[in-house]
């Protein structure tokens, strides 16, 4: 089995390449290696191993080329049980970034 680092020998990621892109900010010196998300099972074949932490995705996209590493916002909603935003008096819910 091939292993990323057998596939990929030297990562030179420039995330400076895709925001020329996505910016429309003058010709990037390269197309940049981009994908909206690489399925998990991908990412620990290449790997050789699972991915359990942030720095396991990190390290694929970077090991891998990527010009960037894809971030998703996390959200939580509040219960706020004796609070004037009770679910009875008010059905929307304020929501809050997990930290």
């Amino acid at each position: 089995m091939k292993y990323i680092e057998n596939i990929v020998k030297k990562p030179d990621p420039d995330f400076n390449q895709l925001k020329k892109v996505l910016f429309q900010d003058g010709k990037p010196d390269y197309v940049p290696l981009y994908e909206l998300f690489v399925n998990r099972e991908i990412i620990e074949v290449l790997l050789g191993r699972k991915v359990t932490t942030k720095a396991d995705q990190v390290e694929f996209y970077y090991k891998a080329g990527y010009d960037y590493v894809p971030v998703w916002p996390h959200y939580k909603i509040l219960y706020l049980q004796n609070h004037k935003y009770h679910k009875e008096e008010n059905p929307r819910l304020p929501f809050q970034p997990a930290l």
